[in-house]
């Protein structure tokens, strides 16, 4: 064996080790965990996998963590679970979920992240914090002082001290993805968050004679930004200048925001933004957006673009935007790299609509595109052209992702051709433009159940669920291609096999394909009309 060669011991075999953890109990492997190190890495992931299905009894969790959570990194909690009786001494912790924070969790759940200040990867979600604000002030310092976090993900804080984002945000320069769902702040009359500290202290009543004009507002534009001010444009200088001030005073390092839950507000998002100037990737939720009018979602563009001038990656979760609010939304990502959408307000159709009418802004840019419509919406022919005109007009396109969409086979097939109306005009579409495609997920519709090889058909086809999901009744109807014609059209001269080549659109198809090299057709799905 050539592991064997170099190795000190049998020990340190990998094979050797992995087999003798199948036959060890739990605590047997959680004691070499603690006796050797270099039973550690081959035994920590078996012992983790052996006590996991029992971690709803508590029972062999509390028997088995104590024995080598010194040697833990990464640790997982369910959300529920109890932790007064477990002796937990984890002290090099670099990845740690949470259970939920309550009141009879948050000292010991704070005691742990204390003692783990290199943790780069958090997740803290909370029930009830108007029960234990001042407990959860404690968790946010001792959150800011984690140098080494790269990760943040907070849920359930819904009654938050206003400025308790910019004072983390002014700790955390090396935080590159965080995640706010559920995130409000609410109402602390005659206490104050200090920004320096971290400590809740009394609400100044009035301007103390030594602070200078303007200190005020220029703390105020650099934390709480709910004013009306954000409504109008332009921005005011003020904050203009507090967060030009904020960017070049620490560097920044967060790319990734996700916002979502129903008391997050696009303030939120908004504050984050005036921070991160190196921001390139924004999710927003429904319970987010449906808070914007629609009047104002050119104005919460124009002030993203401002706030991060590199975002290049945009996904929408199950949004209620209107056509209208996608493309004011869209002028705030004139580099669009990616777009993901799940279950977008508008019908599909108009949806796709509005990415292929900005193709003059990022028809060069755009690399990935998903979209995942939501089941109650039928597609329409409208959509099966809009997809074709993607496909034909951004010429960047690596990754497409229409898992849930079809376009016809017989229309594919004619992107390779320059059709025209019969009126002189031609059609919109002609062949591919993204020549450099990996990935395509799209059903490709043909005209019955023998124009492509039967195992090739879609495993999940259902035709009376397929014909159900379109629309457009008579899109159907072509004499030449129904089963009757099939089965009894014969061609009389000259001679030829009894029937044509079942398979000739089919096999069109792959021929129209073969015009992308680097195409991975596994995504691709077959089904019939």
């Amino acid at each position: 064996m050539s592991s064997s060669d170099t190795a000190r011991s049998i020990l340190e075999v990998p094979e050797i080790c992995f087999h003798i953890a199948r036959y060890l109990a739990p605590a047997d492997l959680a004691l070499a965990c603690r006796v050797s190190r270099s039973c550690f890495i081959p035994f920590a992931s078996t012992l983790w996998r052996s006590i996991k299905p029992d971690q709803w009894t508590d029972g062999a969790l509390g028997q088995a963590l104590p024995r080598y959570s010194h040697f833990i990194r990464q640790l997982r909690f369910p959300l529920y679970i109890r932790l007064d009786d477990l002796e937990l001494e984890y002290t090099r912790l670099v990845l740690f979920r949470a259970p939920m924070i309550k009141s009879s969790t948050v000292s010991l759940i704070n005691g742990i992240l204390r003692r783990n200040p290199d943790i780069e990867d958090l997740c803290i979600q909370c029930d009830s914090p108007q029960a234990i604000f001042e407990a959860l002030a404690e968790t946010m310092r001792i959150v800011a002082g984690m140098d080494k976090l790269k990760k943040l993900v907070m849920s359930g804080f819904n009654d938050t001290m206003p400025n308790t984002l910019d004072f983390l945000l002014n700790r955390l320069p090396k935080l590159e993805i965080l995640g706010l769902s559920e995130w409000h702040h609410g109402e602390h009359p005659g206490l104050a968050l200090d920004l320096e500290t971290g400590h809740l202290v009394p609400k100044k009543e009035g301007k103390s004679e030594d602070e200078k004009p303007g200190e005020e507002e220029e703390e105020e534009a650099g934390g709480e930004v709910d004013g009306q001010w954000m409504m109008d444009e332009p921005l005011p200088p003020q904050y203009q200048y507090q967060r030009q001030k904020q960017q070049r005073s620490v560097p920044r390092a967060l790319r990734i925001l996700e916002v979502s839950g129903p008391y997050c507000s696009f303030q939120t998002a908004l504050r984050v933004a005036s921070y991160s100037p190196l921001l390139n990737r924004l999710q927003l939720a429904e319970d987010l957006m449906r808070q914007v009018w629609p009047m104002d979602i050119e104005v919460f563009a124009q002030q993203l673009s401002v706030f991060c001038p590199q975002l290049d990656e945009l996904d929408l979760f199950d949004t209620e935007l209107d056509g209208d609010g996608v493309s004011d939304l869209l002028t705030a990502f004139p580099r669009l790299r990616c777009l993901y959408a799940t279950h977008p307000g508008p019908a599909p159709f108009r949806f796709l609509r509005c990415i292929n009418e900005f193709q003059p802004v990022f028809g060069a840019t755009l690399e990935v595109i998903e979209l995942v419509r939501s089941r109650d919406r039928p597609q329409s022919m409208s959509t099966c052209t809009e997809i074709l005109i993607m496909l034909s007009s951004f010429s960047n396109l690596r990754k497409v992702h229409l898992k849930d969409f079809f376009v016809f086979a017989e229309d594919l097939v004619a992107l390779d051709m320059v059709q025209g109306s019969g009126d002189g005009v031609p059609n919109r579409y002609f062949s591919f433009a993204c020549k450099d495609l990996e990935v395509l997920e799209l059903i490709i519709m043909g005209p019955n159940n023998r124009w492509v090889p039967k195992d090739l058909l879609d495993s999940d086809d259902d035709s009376d669920n397929d014909s159900d999901e379109f629309d457009d009744s008579n899109v159907f109807e072509d004499s030449d291609t129904s089963d009757d014609n099939l089965s009894t059209t014969r061609p009389q001269t000259p001679p030829s096999p009894p029937s044509p080549p079942i398979y000739e659109l089919y096999e069109n198809v792959i021929e129209m394909l073969r015009v992308l090299p680097k195409l991975d057709q596994s995504g691709l799905r077959f089904s019939y009309r």
